[in-house]
């Protein structure tokens, strides 16, 4: 995607902690030359694109960036359920 040709965007790739990211396809500049707009399927294109930037194996980049996304909806799942018993 565009988003991952700034010297920016690669320069933090390269040095933020893998565990600190997370991905997605569903904003403007996250989708590929040719698309109309970013899909899902398009994960595995941004995770390749990952892991050649960090010379990190893909399949680190995918367990890795999965197990956070996985983390950070059960807190969001959680403090849902927080917020709501304070309603109550």
């Amino acid at each position: 995607p565009r988003a991952l040709r700034s010297a920016r965007t690669r320069d933090a790739l390269r040095t933020l902690p893998l565990e600190r990211l997370l991905v997605e396809t569903d904003a403007p500049d996250t989708r590929f030359a040719g698309s109309e707009r970013g899909l899902p399927t398009d994960l595995a294109r941004v995770v390749r694109e990952i892991a050649e930037i960090r010379g990190t194996p893909e399949e680190e980049i995918r367990e890795t960036l999965s197990a956070t996304a996985q983390a950070f909806w059960a807190g969001a799942r959680s403090a849902e359920r927080v917020r709501s018993r304070r309603r109550l």
